[in-house]
């Protein structure tokens, strides 16, 4: 199975195990998932396109549509990175725009 973003996952992954507070203090949420965040959305529909596995770090990719519940419908696509090691735990979100900026590293 073809993974889109292992290599950058693995190394946004690193700067997370290797120093969660320096890293989380300065990252903001991605579109994604402030959305996906709120109170008022759901997500609709999922599927797991990837896995990494090693002894120290884990990365499950999943594609994802997240759907606003109020007034009109509003819809974004995009993929979920959970992350795992012994010591720390992280999720990433990824729109379009968050997938081609990842492609071009």
């Amino acid at each position: 199975m073809r993974l889109i973003a292992s290599l950058p996952a693995l190394y946004v992954f690193s700067l997370v195990v290797d120093s969660p507070k320096r890293t989380t203090r300065f990252l903001q949420p991605t579109r994604l998932e402030a959305f996906a965040g709120r109170t008022t959305t759901k997500i609709t529909w999922s599927k797991e396109v990837g896995r990494i596995d090693s002894p120290e770090v884990h990365a499950v990719v999943t594609a994802l549509v997240v759907e606003g519940q109020v007034q009109s419908l509003h819809r974004m696509r995009g993929i979920r990175i959970d992350l795992a090691s012994p010591i720390a735990a992280d999720q990433i979100y990824l729109d379009d725009a968050g997938m081609e900026a990842v492609k071009r590293l």
